[in-house]
């Protein structure tokens, strides 16, 4: 009896310890306190939010409240434990109950409330820690912007998804152009990459100066000549500087040198500033380059362009990811519309671990870039992405999001270059539970290669 009763008693006081942590964890909320709640989640923290989205990591959810905290005041959520069931001698707890809270979304208030479930686990110095929760909501009240449903399962996922016949083995990308440099190269506000697949050479736009590839590919000793095939991933002048300089100078040594380009459909549309001036940086050089015997190849929808690589095209624009200036128009039929850069697309290269993507800009959401690139890749995970992102002005609440999205994507390298911006790496890598070996700031001279990894240059490890 004796012992019975002990037992008992330890276990009613695992009941109370986690009840007492739960109510902790509410008060942490109500404070606005995100060190506080972070103190309470296990290091490998999972957790289902009402609307079906998932992330994972205590550090992660940490930064989401701190997100939340300083984009809403008026967030508030509280959890009521309905029941608390211990297993004192595993030290795991199992808690369910209700939950409710209220928030505000672009202007818009909302309450909603549901249920919940929670797992806890003791850690060595006695304390309880959050270890997984799973939230269902039952009822939102509020505008529609404010509870959208969760995005619907399209269909459940393949077991283990077979490797694409069309998997390259070997692939190299190195960067030519972007504003960091290493020991080595001219840095500038533009982007280029040279693509190695399979022995075919590619070459993913041309930087922002007439000179800075052709310079830096020198330095780097890499010899272009060979390259017949250029991609333009959209009009912007700063991917477009060197076209003319590299297809001028290579012709001497190789006629076919960057004698084809590939480009999305849209792109030679006039793109007119406030003034009425044309912006557009490709229609410039367009005449000059088909002078120089160059042609332009345009895509309106996904084509390979070798075997395993693919152009994207024109990207649907799925999640409203605004990744362009908004100051330019274009003509239409209908009038003048704002420039979304409708022709932004970019590389999506199949390899057996998965799909590296190479974007310019990433002006079309690089959330809708993988999800386009994974409808081409037959849902395969994103091994790597490299390239720009445009999410140096980005939210802390933006990057949560974009990066619950990428790591849910598989996201495995990141090597973000050109106008992605430094924090917003910085925030990914920690958002999508990436590491300084996995994630990296672009730099002249850093590369990606299928097997190995990233190189990146020693300032930017």
């Amino acid at each position: 009896m004796f012992v019975a009763l002990t037992l008992l008693a330890v276990v009613g006081s695992g009941e109370a310890a986690v009840r007492a942590a739960r109510e902790e964890f509410n008060a942490a909320i109500v404070r606005r306190d995100a060190d506080a709640i972070a103190r309470l989640l296990a290091p490998g923290y999972h957790i289902v939010t009402g609307r079906s989205d998932q992330s994972h990591g205590a550090r992660n959810e940490s930064e989401k409240w701190k997100t939340r905290f300083a984009s809403d005041p008026t967030v508030t959520y509280r959890r009521s434990p309905r029941e608390v069931r211990v297993n004192e001698g595993w030290g795991l707890a199992e808690e369910s109950g209700e939950w409710d809270g209220s928030y505000t979304t672009a202007g818009n208030p909302a309450r909603a409330k549901g249920v919940y479930f929670a797992k806890w686990q003791r850690a060595l110095d006695g304390r309880w820690l959050l270890q997984a929760e799973v939230f269902t909501t039952l009822l939102c009240e509020g505008a529609p912007s404010a509870c959208p449903p969760p995005e619907p399962i399209a269909k459940a996922a393949p077991p283990s998804a077979p490797a694409s016949p069309r998997a390259v083995q070997k692939l190299k990308v190195t960067v030519l152009s972007t504003m960091l440099t290493g020991t080595q190269g001219i840095g500038e506000w533009g982007f280029a990459a040279l693509v190695e697949v399979e022995g075919r050479r590619l070459l993913v736009d041309t930087g922002a100066r007439a000179e800075t590839v052709l310079k830096n590919a020198a330095e780097l000793g890499v010899d272009l000549a060979d390259v017949t095939d250029v991609i333009l991933t959209h009009n912007h002048a700063d991917h477009m500087g060197g076209l003319l300089t590299l297809r001028r100078e290579l012709r001497a040594r190789n006629p076919a040198a960057l004698s084809r380009a590939h480009v999305g459909a849209g792109i030679f549309e006039p793109r007119l500033q406030p003034d009425g001036r044309d912006a557009n940086g490709l229609l410039p050089l367009k005449t000059g380059y088909e002078a120089l015997g160059g042609v332009f190849v345009v895509h309106e929808r996904p084509e390979m362009l070798t075997p395993g690589v693919w152009m994207t095209g024109p990207i649907p624009r799925v999640h409203p990811e605004r990744n362009w200036s908004g100051s330019l128009k274009v003509r239409t039929r209908g009038g003048l519309v704002e420039d979304t850069v409708p022709e932004d697309s970019a590389i999506v290269i199949e390899t057996a671990p998965g799909l590296v993507v190479i974007t310019g800009c990433g002006h079309a959401g690089i959330v809708n870039i993988v999800e386009q690139a994974r409808k081409i890749g037959r849902g395969a995970p994103v091994h790597a992405i490299i390239g720009g992102l445009h999410l140096f002005a980005a939210t802390d609440e933006q990057l949560a999001w974009t990066a619950s999205r990428l790591r849910e994507a598989g996201l495995v390298h990141l090597l973000g270059a050109h106008c992605t911006g430094v924090e917003a790496v910085f925030r990914l890598r920690d958002l999508a539970n990436l590491s300084r070996r996995t994630a990296a700031v672009g730099a002249v001279g850093a590369s990606f290669t299928l097997g190995q990894g990233l190189e990146a240059t020693p300032l930017a490890r």
